[in-house]
């Protein structure tokens, strides 16, 4: 190779380096800024609530305002083409689910009061979704958490599970 093409090849490289990965970087922590600032907000506005004693109209417009900017993408599941990613937190008390497409919206999600029988409760989420799961999209990976994280994923063999509280 001539030295001029090693160079061409050497300065398309440092710029990928420098410039695409930090790019590249920063898109994938926009999704734990928003995260954040929405914490800071709410705790904000727990924190203004608890001083002042009360919570006015108008702190309670200018929280609401201030949510509503940050909303999540979600998506059709009926009309969804690709791998979906199933999460279940089978609580103490109640069952929520979320189906979330490969570029992270949401496509499904479920809360309800499981009366004390976290599987039965979860069953029926899935079953509600597999009535709407296109044959186009499949659920790629499955995880669960919660108080009934271990009676799910060996219920219903689940690829993970993960205790969020240790004791």
């Amino acid at each position: 190779m001539s030295d001029t093409l090693i160079t061409i090849i050497a300065i398309f490289l440092a710029a990928v380096l420098m410039f695409v990965f930090p790019l590249m970087a920063v898109s994938n922590n926009q999704e734990d800024v928003t995260q954040l600032a929405v914490t800071e907000a709410t705790q904000e506005f727990v924190n203004k609530a608890a001083t002042k004693g009360k919570i006015t109209q108008e702190d309670y417009d200018a929280f609401n305002e201030r949510q509503s900017q940050y909303n999540v993408a979600t998506e059709d599941l009926n009309t969804y083409e690709g791998n979906c990613f199933l999460g279940i937190d089978a609580g103490s008390t109640t069952t929520k689910a979320a189906l979330v497409g490969e570029d992270g919206s949401l496509l499904y999600s479920f809360y309800s009061n499981n009366n004390g029988s976290p599987l039965a409760t979860t069953i029926r989420a899935i079953q509600d979704i597999y009535s709407k799961l296109p044959d186009t999209a499949r659920i790629a990976y499955s995880c669960s958490t919660g108080y009934g994280e271990a009676l799910i994923k060996a219920a219903l063999l689940l690829d993970e599970g993960e205790v969020e509280t240790v004791s």
